[in-house]
């Protein structure tokens, strides 16, 4: 497993994209904010791209990264998820 995040680039990013994060990944994402997600996923950011259905333009302009590591400040709760989530990943 691997820690994605999934960004929409539009101005503001269209409700499906939401929903289908949601639907894909009911346990394994977390709201950064407005049109920002954590996801968590087999494979690489591509497959996250597929499962999600992005290819077709359905959900705006969205970019996947795959994320090794982590660092900043930010609300506790975004990084007990990630600690969680890489411990789960590497154990």
């Amino acid at each position: 497993m691997a820690v994605f995040t999934v960004l929409s680039l539009s101005q503001v990013a269209p409700p499906i994209l939401e929903t289908k994060i949601k639907a894909v990944y009911p346990n394994d994402h977390f709201p950064l904010g407005p049109g920002k997600w954590l996801v968590v996923s087999d494979g690489i950011a591509k497959n996250v791209s597929d499962k999600l259905g992005l290819a077709d333009g359905t959900a705006g302009i969205v970019a996947v990264f795959a994320i090794s590591g982590y660092y900043g400040f930010a609300p506790n709760s975004i990084w007990e998820w990630l600690a969680q989530k890489f411990t789960v990943k590497n154990a």
